[in-house]
């Protein structure tokens, strides 16, 4: 898996390390780390101590958390 596939987005590799902890809706609070148009889903993961946020469209959940572990 890759993150950043749309334009404007880094494209990097993501670690084996980031396992998926939860599926939420995404809040108005993660209005400044997520820019508009990203997806309604929030897939919160973690990699060892730190979060990691997956913005995603909910046709796309099954394959980012079919990704993650």
């Amino acid at each position: 898996m890759a993150a950043g596939e749309e334009p404007g987005a880094a494209r990097c590799r993501v670690p084996g390390s980031v396992a998926a902890v939860r599926v939420r809706p995404r809040a108005h609070t993660d209005a400044r780390a997520v820019r508009a148009g990203a997806g309604d889903w929030v897939v919160e993961c973690r990699d060892g101590d730190r979060e990691v946020l997956v913005v995603a469209a909910r046709e796309d959940l099954p394959w980012v958390l079919g990704v993650l572990r």
